[in-house]
């Protein structure tokens, strides 16, 4: 529990209460924060300011004097601290002011909430006779006099207070509403300070955005637990920034609160681009100094912020050293402007913080330089090597060693450098000039030097040794009429040879062969046809009389002759003379197709034809050629299976012939 002190220093509010009478009421310019209270009369403490827990009690802010014999007395309420409301909130009260409560007289009730621009105040009454004490002010705008202003306080009222930009309106139990115009927002609550005639009391105070968001509530439930307000922030540390940098250009990017951002003002100097004062992104920055002045009306400040867009990386270059016999190449260079520390990297190298780079070879070099801002730039740097190199090539030269030549040498003219020069074959034979003979098969390394030994260059000669002398033994199959050739000579009968010769490098060379010649096959084939037979060879059908040859390759892949002589025998008992061919299904369903069985009489004359079921039962027989087997037996339809004919026949030829057989019955 916390006992509230009231401060000396005070304002001075005058209500006035009928014609006659005047009320001071004292509200302090400086109070300690929270809530709370003191009764009055005139300008005269009748009670001191009360403990928190004397004014908040049975779940309302309320005080209970001890005044039987008072008749004119004062309770006042402060709450000194400040209300984060922006320049747009509803404040709202549940009070009554009623006799039961200790309300006296005309039930007077005054408030007054200083903000951060200005005050509003409210003067309502009970009493109908009292109208024309009511007033509602709003800086230098005031309206008195208005029956909406009088109100009963026997019983609860919720009195809402809407403050908009440039407006003040006014709700009682959501009856009556009507505007005031304000010249400027009213901006964050400082104090709010409320007095009644005699004991009134509060049940609630509520404070909320226009879109129902709370700001402050108190229902007096607990003297110990109450709401403490929520403090104002100030702006600089509601607006939030991002700098960016696109390694030529800057851009900024300012965040601010959202209740903040509707109501504040940006100004950037110097203005390359900005198109209007409430732009939070300015982009395409030149690199410079920049300053962002914001002002705000609610609360009426400004304050500045400060940028500086770096100027775009380069490099310098402070040092190049070149190649000289046994110096190697070094680059020393510095990245300026952008933004440092720097890294540095060589070729395809890691970044590093070092910028020396030395034990370079000759040619071209690739310096990358990165600053904090990953902006990156690349210098490309030529070390020379300022000795002339060693160039070396065959003045002449044998390589080769044959049978006619077996010395390889070589003879190298050398430039450049430092002349004269020292010539080292394999690491052993040391000489002033490059004549070498002698050369071992294989690759042979000569390592040439200048006089200052600042060039040294290692030439590889390759001797190859073509002494080869041949032996090869081998098996081979000649068709008949081919031959085999080996050098001077030529086989075409089978044989073992072994013949000498000499090779194009002029060593000798032995072949040792074992000749096979395939002997040639003739095959001869007769063959008498008789009726409308055929014969096939080798998928060539024959069927007319003469003499045929055919070429054939055989499994060696020589050539095979044929040759065929066809006959053909005219005699009238020929057998393939009486044959004939009977399908194997039998479907008697009277599609027109396939729906009987019969005896083909082109063939001869029919002596009989029966049919058996599977059981050996007949069921079926006819001597008449142009009858046919319709499928019935015994006047039904036979059943689907396989069923055996025999046909009985003379041939054309005058033989008698007998053909037997299944057939397949299929509905």
């Amino acid at each position: 529990m916390k006992t509230v002190i009231y401060s000396i220093t005070s304002i001075i509010l005058i209500f006035s209460l009928n014609p006659g009478v005047s009320q001071t009421f004292r509200t302090s310019l400086h109070c300690s924060p929270g809530w709370q209270g003191v009764v009055l009369r005139g300008t005269t403490y009748i009670e001191p300011p009360e403990l928190i827990c004397d004014i908040v009690k049975n779940g309302m802010l309320r005080i209970d004097p001890s005044l039987a014999n008072t008749t004119y007395y004062w309770s006042q309420f402060e709450l000194c601290d400040t209300l984060c409301t922006g320049d747009e909130f509803i404040l709202q009260l549940k009070m009554m002011n009623g006799v039961a409560i200790g309300g006296i007289d005309a039930y007077d009730f005054g408030m007054d909430i200083q903000g951060e621009n200005g005050n509003a105040s409210l003067t309502l009454m009970g009493n109908a006779g009292a109208q024309s004490l009511t007033s509602i002010v709003s800086g230098n705008t005031i309206i008195r006099n208005r029956p909406e202003l009088v109100v009963d306080f026997s019983d609860w009222n919720i009195i809402s207070l809407k403050f908009t930009k440039d407006s003040l309106f006014y709700n009682a139990n959501d009856k009556v509403f009507f505007e005031l115009a304000q010249q400027k927002p009213l901006c964050n609550i400082h104090k709010l300070f409320m007095a009644f005639k005699g004991s009134g009391a509060f049940d609630w105070i509520k404070i909320t955005k226009l879109n129902g968001e709370s700001i402050y509530f108190e229902n007096f439930e607990d003297c110990h637990t109450l709401i403490n307000p929520r403090s104002c922030n100030e702006i600089p540390a509601l607006i939030s920034f991002q700098q960016k940098f696109d390694c030529k250009n800057g851009r900024i990017e300012l965040h601010p609160a959202p209740e903040f951002k509707s109501g504040l003002n940006y100004v950037i100097q110097p203005n390359p681009n900005q198109a209007g004062f409430k732009d939070t992104v300015f982009h395409n920055l030149p690199p410079g100094h920049y300053n962002i002045e914001i002002t705000s009306q609610c609360p009426d400040t400004n304050f500045q912020l400060n940028f500086i867009i770096p100027k775009p990386l380069r490099d310098s270059i402070i040092h190049v050293q070149h190649i000289y016999c046994d110096r190697p190449g070094k680059i020393e260079l510095t990245g300026l402007d952008g933004t440092g520390p720097y890294l540095y990297k060589i070729n395809n190298g890691s970044y590093q913080t070092h910028h020396v780079f030395d034990s370079l070879i000759a040619g071209m070099h690739s310096i990358s330089i990165r600053d904090s801002n990953h902006c990156e730039i690349e210098s490309i740097v030529h070390i020379i090597d300022s000795i002339p190199p060693l160039k070396v090539q065959i003045d002449s030269s044998n390589l080769q060693i044959t049978c006619k030549d077996s010395i390889p040498f070589v003879a190298l003219q050398v430039v450049g450098s430092f002349p004269p020069f020292s010539f080292v074959l394999n690491d052993i034979t040391v000489q002033n000039h490059g004549y070498f003979k002698n050369l071992k098969p294989g690759k042979n390394k000569i390592q040439i030097t200048d006089s200052k030994n600042c060039k040294q260059f290692d030439y590889i000669i390759e001797v190859t040794d073509s002494r080869v002398s041949y032996f090869n033994k081998d098996n081979i199959h000649l068709c008949y009429g081919d031959s085999l050739t080996i050098g001077p000579y030529m086989h075409n009968i089978s044989g073992n040879y072994l013949d000498s010769f000499k090779t194009s490098s002029g060593c000798d060379s032995t072949v040792f062969i074992q000749l096979t010649v395939e002997n040639l096959i003739h095959t001869e084939i007769n063959k008498e046809l008789c009726g409308r037979d055929s014969l096939i060879v080798e998928n060539r059908v024959f069927n007319e009389e003469g003499i045929y040859s055919i070429t054939l390759e055989s499994s060696r892949g020589c050539d095979s002759l044929i040759t065929i002589r066809i006959d053909r025998n005219r005699a009238i008992n020929c057998d393939s003379l009486c044959d004939f061919q009977i399908p194997n299904v039998f479907t008697p369903n009277d599609d027109g197709i396939n729906d009987v069985f019969m005896f083909p009489s082109i063939v001869g004359n029919l002596i009989s034809m029966k049919i058996f079921n599977r059981w050996g039962n007949l069921v079926y027989q006819s001597s008449d050629p142009l009858k046919a087997w319709d499928g019935f037996e015994n006047g039904y339809p036979a059943q689907p299976g396989t069923y055996i004919y025999l046909i009985e026949y003379f041939c054309i030829t005058g033989f008698k012939k007998m053909k037997k057989g299944s057939i397949t019955l299929i509905k």
